[in-house]
């Protein structure tokens, strides 16, 4: 059943990693933008049904001790 906002409700993709797992994975020994990032973590098979990826991903980079800020938008794993 449909709420009122529109959103039908689907099947909750599956992953057999996390995605802070899969951004540390593609992040490792690179310098990569919230998009680049994105992009490389979907490559590498990380699959998801959300409206709202980027947010997910623009998150995982606050966990300050898999991942370390290069510059403005700019991150790479520890």
């Amino acid at each position: 059943m449909a709420g009122g906002n529109g959103h039908v409700p689907g099947r909750r993709a599956r992953n057999a990693v996390t995605l802070p797992d899969a951004l540390a994975s593609a992040l490792k020994g690179k310098k990569m933008t919230i998009g680049q990032a994105m992009e490389a973590v979907q490559k590498a098979g990380y699959r998801t049904n959300s409206v709202n990826f980027r947010i997910g991903v623009t998150i995982a980079p606050g966990d300050k001790t898999r991942f370390k800020r290069v510059e403005r938008g700019v991150y790479t794993a520890k």
